[in-house]
């Protein structure tokens, strides 16, 4: 009762009905298939490829490495181990962590350009 009442006020009030009384359910459709487009363009796409290049990361590293933990802890790793490396931050001071710690390597470059 009430959308036939919407109907008939859509139409007194001048409202082009060639589209049917369902005319903007395409145009929502495009609109909504468009944000969901965005979004994994935007967000989705790059955090899996980023995601993807830090699991490479991992893969390559190996004993002698200087890498930093994301708690910041920077250290040279002694031992790789399956799920995990040990990594020497002192002379006498070695800590296990798991792989998924890792937040970068740090290049010989790098320590080249911090030094001078």
């Amino acid at each position: 009762m009430i959308i036939m009442d919407m109907v008939v006020l859509a139409k007194a009030a001048g409202g082009d009905n060639s589209q049917g009384p369902f005319g903007g359910i395409g145009s929502m459709a495009v609109m909504i298939v468009g944000f969901f487009a965005i979004v994994y363009f935007m967000s989705i796409r790059p955090q899996k490829r980023k995601e993807r290049e830090h699991q490479d990361l991992l893969s390559k590293l190996k004993a002698g490495d200087k890498i930093v933990t994301i708690g910041g802890i920077c250290g040279e790793i002694f031992q790789v181990k399956d799920e995990s490396f040990v990594i020497k931050i002192d002379e006498k001071a070695k800590i296990e962590i798991t792989k998924g710690g890792i937040r970068t390597v740090v290049s010989e470059k790098d320590n080249e350009e911090k030094k001078s």
